[in-house]
């Protein structure tokens, strides 16, 4: 639940929860997607109980503090709960980010390959 920037290879919390960040995300009742275009963020890519990645959208001119960050990634604890991370303008740092999140990806497809495997 809460949300982190990710800069210079280090985490820095920023806020207990979306809410707490941007202000109006509790109180929104449709799609995470919907919210994300709302403050100038598009959806861009997910792995299925691992993270969804929405991206700064250029052609939006909304006043939103998402929109400070290039990325942002709804990370999933595998069951219920999510933690925002948002990352800057910068490649070294996505890239160092999407390197974290490889030894969960690669847990995600495992954990799928065996329930696949199991209900053969």
């Amino acid at each position: 639940m809460a949300v982190y920037e990710f800069k210079n290879g280090q985490f820095q919390h920023l806020a207990a929860s979306m809410d707490d960040f941007e202000g109006t995300f509790r109180g929104f009742e449709g799609a995470v997607s919907e919210f994300a275009a709302q403050k100038g963020m598009q959806y861009h890519d997910d792995v299925a109980g691992v993270y969804d990645l929405y991206l700064r959208n250029p052609e939006k001119r909304v006043f939103s503090r998402l929109r400070d960050y290039r990325w942002w990634f709804r990370v999933s604890d595998g069951a219920f709960m999510v933690d925002d991370v948002l990352v800057p303008d910068s490649l070294p740092d996505y890239l160092a980010f999407m390197g974290m999140l490889q030894p969960l990806v690669t847990r995600a497809a495992e954990l799928a390959r065996e329930v696949e495997e199991s209900t053969r």
